[in-house]
């Protein structure tokens, strides 16, 4: 049976503590509709959360075939919401995924 508004009030009449459950099932109904219209993100830690993240940056030296050296680094950061998309590819949960990641993107340097 579909609780509606109705039933919710009649329900809240008979027990006050009815009530509470009430307003715990309308915050659960309003953050199905954020779900449903793609408002409600869940991250994979929390804001402010150290992460870790490989960064690729050139030495300005070139080598023996004439192209610049490319260092790669492991530098941990406070996890940002606009680091969302790169988890995974650059930036990562825990230091040994990150340390997985740098061995392979050293393997695929020229």
């Amino acid at each position: 049976m579909r609780m509606t508004e109705e039933r919710f009030q009649e329900i809240g009449r008979i027990n006050p503590f009815n009530y509470l459950l009430m307003e715990i099932w309308n915050e659960l109904l309003r953050y199905r509709q954020f779900e449903d219209g793609w408002r409600l993100v869940e991250l994979p830690c929390l804001l402010g959360a150290t992460v870790w993240m490989n960064e690729r940056r050139t030495s300005g030296k070139r080598d023996k075939n004439g192209q610049f050296q490319i260092n790669i680094y492991q530098i941990p950061i406070k996890f940002r919401f606009d680091m969302l998309p790169d988890v995974g590819k650059t930036v990562f949960l825990t230091e040994p995924e990150a340390q997985a990641a740098l061995e392979l993107q050293k393997g695929e340097q020229p």
